[in-house]
């Protein structure tokens, strides 16, 4: 890098692997040079500009929190790679955050269509295989949306059973899945669900404060019910 302090390709690799040991601020300046490279430069580089500008827009929103200006990267990296399906979810987590429940929605739905497409066309990208570890919280978070800002609430429900079966160890998919169940009257699965909530969290080491709430919550709904 000091002997070619503007190669995009030198900088695009050193911005990743700060990304990856989580010095986010760091990663935040080289990325930000990256796409500062004069446009000749970058287009010789088509795969890592869309990818520069999903990282630098993920760093400003989980990050900065700088949601206006995410929201214009994760667009311009859209619009060069159409088929990066982590951006979908990027993107509406995005939507959720700035309070803009429909815009959300939209592209949660496009994640699960493009993955629905791949599927049926038998399509096994390597995009794909690496999406799909991560299925489980997008299920997690469209439920949510769907259960309580959306009021979709069977929709919701599903997708958070869906998430629980990806990763049936997760204490707060369980936790989750009771308190939607309470909250539309299906007290016999939540109490399965409130317990099984405990068991989880006993096993999952979610820390003392976290593992406290959970069994209150579940003390107390069976001190109710």
């Amino acid at each position: 890098l000091a002997q070619s302090p503007c190669d995009y390709e030198v900088l695009s690799q050193i911005a990743y692997i700060t990304y990856l040991m989580q010095l986010y601020h760091e990663s935040l300046l080289y990325y930000r040079q990256c796409i500062e490279i004069n446009n000749e430069q970058i287009a010789n580089s088509i795969i890592s500009n869309w990818f520069s500008y999903h990282q630098y827009g993920k760093l400003l929103h989980f990050y900065s929190r700088d949601l206006h200006n995410a929201e214009k990267f994760y667009l311009q990296s859209m619009r060069l790679n159409a088929h990066n399906l982590a951006i979908y979810y990027d993107i509406a987590k995005l939507y959720i955050d700035s309070g803009e429940w429909s815009l959300s929605q939209h592209y949660f739905e496009h994640f699960f269509g493009l993955i629905e497409a791949c599927i049926q066309r038998e399509m096994h990208s390597k995009r794909l295989k690496n999406i799909r570890p991560l299925l489980h919280v997008v299920h997690f978070e469209f439920g949510k949306l769907l259960f309580y800002q959306l009021k979709r609430k069977h929709l919701g429900k599903q997708h958070i059973a869906e998430a629980l079966r990806l990763q049936p160890t997760q204490s707060a998919y369980h936790f989750e899945y009771a308190k939607m169940l309470q909250a539309t009257h299906s007290f016999h699965g939540a109490r399965k669900y409130f317990l099984s909530c405990v068991r989880a969290a006993r096993e999952e080491e979610i820390g003392a404060a976290l593992e406290a709430e959970y069994n209150h919550e579940c003390c107390r709904f069976l001190t109710d019910c």
